[in-house]
């Protein structure tokens, strides 16, 4: 089935090219390159600075461990995971995903196209929390069985709400990245910034996302953990997002999945330099 008849398309999307990028996301793709080339060059001696609680303030509840039982698909996926891990060579698996339901809908074949000739394999889990990726990463074996090169993690949408707390949310990220580095400290960690969220560019969604994507960029030191904002390649800043990339404003269609596993493909070249 060739690409064109594989997706839907608008006037915007009308020059897909065999790269199977369209031609209006490469001047975006181009940007997060020269982005990730200057931070390199110029942010690669600076402390990164993960988001954490002010001197003698608790933890947030998006900083706690607690598994999600309220929601009944939850532990159900979980126990899946837990049971794939335990019955799986897990010593072939260089490259990780962690996240949710945006991780968990990748399409088998794309991901394995891009991703698989370094054993890939994602661990996403539909409608997970911070609260929830912190309780569940104990229990993966990080560090004894499972020690992937490369983690690469999206989460913090399930997070978000109106009248919602970006600073806190980003602390519950921060956190996700210090217990990682506690239990795998030999893997790279590749952290996603929160994909565009909702129709238009002044959405209450996506001025969330973006605010906590600010503050979990200072995560980055460009040397063990690295920051990247793939994003920018499905909605650039200031402009609306169209059904054909996301089609309920929220999850990647078929399309725009295609367009993120090739903008992550050099930000995780880049990252296992």
């Amino acid at each position: 089935m060739s690409a064109r008849s594989s997706f839907r398309f608008n006037g915007r999307f009308s020059k897909y090219l065999e790269t199977g990028i369209p031609y209006c996301a490469r001047p975006m793709i181009a940007a997060m390159r020269l982005t990730a080339i200057c931070s390199l060059i110029f942010g690669g001696a600076a402390q990164a600075s993960c988001p954490a609680p002010r001197a003698g303030q608790p933890l947030p509840p998006q900083a706690t461990a607690r598994p999600i039982d309220e929601l009944p698909d939850w532990r159900p996926r979980v126990d899946e995971i837990e049971h794939q891990l335990a019955n799986s060579d897990l010593s072939r698996v260089k490259l990780l995903f962690l996240g949710d339901s945006i991780v968990e809908r990748w399409d088998p074949d794309l991901f394995n196209r891009h991703f698989g000739s370094m054993g890939a394999l994602h661990l996403g889990v539909a409608r997970d929390t911070t609260q929830g990726m912190l309780w569940r990463l104990p229990r993966m074996g990080l560090g004894k069985s499972l020690r992937p090169d490369l983690i690469v993690m999206l989460i913090g949408a399930n997070d978000t709400y109106p009248g919602g707390n970006p600073e806190a949310v980003a602390i519950g990220i921060g956190e996700i990245i210090r217990s990682i580095r506690n239990l795998s400290p030999s893997s790279r960690i590749l952290l996603l910034g929160l994909l565009p969220r909702g129709a238009a560019p002044d959405d209450i969604w996506r001025q969330m996302g973006d605010q906590i994507n600010r503050r979990i960029a200072a995560c980055a030191d460009n040397k063990i953990i690295f920051y990247a904002d793939p994003g920018a390649t499905l909605s650039p800043a200031g402009s609306g997002m169209s059904r054909d990339l996301e089609d309920d404003y929220l999850h990647p269609t078929p399309l725009g999945y295609r367009i993120l596993s090739d903008a992550l493909d050099d930000e995780i070249t880049r990252s296992l330099k």
